[in-house]
């Protein structure tokens, strides 16, 4: 049998985690952070965010980011 942290290291190369920087998803994405410092694991961040009733017209027309996504940009 395999050494376990051999085995998690081929199970773990890659890692996402999805956030949108409320103190939960925060708490996740240390917690990933922690396992792909420990395996050497690559770290993919997902940041998605919900358009406002205007916001998603106004990028369209006028070219502008939203408020949504400058914030998401932002955090």
């Amino acid at each position: 049998m395999k050494d376990p942290n051999d085995w998690l290291k081929q199970r773990l190369n890659r890692i996402v985690v999805a956030t949108d920087f409320e103190k939960p998803s925060r708490t996740a994405l240390a917690y990933a952070s922690g396992l792909a410092n420990l395996f050497s694991s690559k770290l993919s961040v997902l940041n998605v965010f919900h358009f406002g009733p205007y916001s998603q017209t106004i990028e369209v027309l006028d070219s502008i980011p939203s408020i949504e996504r400058r914030t998401a940009e932002e955090r």
